[in-house]
């Protein structure tokens, strides 16, 4: 896996003023055949990412083009700034509605028991 793990690059950048990071972005994969293989170089099954993430998958059927951005992140500075930190790597990078789910990941959803055993989790049935 460690072999593999170095071969793997990305076209991403950073925005940086006075040696703080404000922004950040890359381009996605827009490959199935390379996101596929991300999804198993990752120990995902077949099942497991068709379930999760078919509605991407299934857009590069249809020749999505190369999709990116840059996200700025000034809500996340302000909060940086404002609580003295030193990276806005600290604040929430992604926008949800207004019960906290991202809609187009379906987050949070549900994990596996084997997911839960990777990460050292143990649910409380109470």
């Amino acid at each position: 896996m460690k072999k593999i793990r170095e071969k793997i690059n990305a076209n991403a950048y950073d925005l940086v003023m006075n040696g703080v990071e404000i922004g950040g972005g890359s381009i996605r994969i827009h490959d199935r055949e390379k996101q596929e293989k991300m999804f198993r170089t990752l120990g995902m099954s077949k099942e497991q990412y068709e379930k999760q993430f078919a509605f991407i998958l299934n857009a590069f059927e249809y020749g999505a083009p190369p999709h990116g951005g840059i996200a700025l992140g000034l809500d996340r500075l302000a909060s940086m700034t404002l609580a003295n930190e030193e990276s806005i790597r600290d604040y929430i990078a992604f926008p949800k509605n207004n019960s906290g789910r991202d809609m187009m990941m379906d987050s949070p959803s549900t994990i596996s028991e084997e997911q839960l055993k990777e990460l050292g989790i143990k649910l409380d049935p109470k």
